[in-house]
């Protein structure tokens, strides 16, 4: 039974990566966006467990080659690239549509639900 890579989620007939992600990465360059490094540690691990919690695509319902995309951009708000609520699962696919468009009632709904936690967190703290 194939799997998918853990780093890209193409999938793959055993192991834990794909041939691509298993090369040797220089560790100080950035992979594709702003702020994140090929050992990303904490990306990783947020991008594994969103898609093992959502195994399919939020758009299309493909259940392969899925991604983790930001609702909001990194390149406009880097300090949420670790943000689980500005977070979705996509196919490649739709991703690559996708790009870096973000529209203002995604924003918002993403800006209000991370401020709805901060309340929460805030109230049983104190």
């Amino acid at each position: 039974m194939q799997r998918p890579c853990v780093d890209c989620g193409c999938l793959i007939p055993s192991g834990s990566r794909c041939r691509e992600c298993q090369r040797p990465r220089n560790n100080n360059t950035v992979k594709g966006k702003q702020g994140r490094t090929a050992s990303d540690w904490h990306w990783r691990k947020l991008s594994q467990k969103l898609r093992r919690l959502s195994p399919f695509c939020e758009k299309c319902l493909a259940k392969t080659d899925l991604t983790v995309d930001h609702l909001i951009p990194i390149s406009e708000r880097p300090d949420l690239v670790h943000e689980e609520l500005n977070c979705r699962v996509l196919c490649r696919t739709c991703n690559g549509e996708r790009g870096d468009r973000c529209t203002d009632a995604e924003r918002a709904q993403v800006l209000k639900a991370i401020e709805q936690r901060r309340q929460r967190r805030t109230y049983r703290s104190g």
